[in-house]
């Protein structure tokens, strides 16, 4: 895997500068054993870093990540990705709960004709 030009690398997990009071848990995460991928990224730009984001109960194939100072706790770490029934009930039921089931279909997008030259829609 190659770096974009600035130097920016792939992440499973990510919480951007600013992010405040979330919790990461019960993610499954398989990312390719290579430079710049992480599975878990908090970035920390100044005042505005990622503040109170506790991460626990994931299940990943790597050890890669940067926490910036966030808690990590309870990281299930599976190198071949030979998950558990645990993990594969996880994957089974991720997706839209039920009460937010209805949104679905409500933003799919348009199919149009875009002119890359002018990046106008025909």
């Amino acid at each position: 895997m190659k770096l974009g030009p600035r130097g920016y690398h792939c992440d499973a997990l990510y919480a951007d500068g600013g992010t405040l009071n979330i919790i990461i848990k019960n993610n499954i995460t398989e990312t390719q054993q290579v430079a710049g991928v992480n599975w878990l990224y908090f970035q920390n730009v100044g005042p505005l870093g990622v503040k109170e984001c506790p991460v626990y109960n994931n299940y990943t194939n790597s050890n890669v990540m940067v926490d910036n100072g966030q808690r990590v706790n309870n990281t299930h770490y599976f190198p071949n990705a030979d998950w558990p029934n645990e993990a594969k009930e996880i994957i089974k039921n991720a997706g839209l709960q039920e009460c937010y089931k209805d949104i679905k279909d409500k933003f799919k997008a348009q199919n149009q004709e875009i002119n890359l030259n002018t990046m106008q829609a025909n």
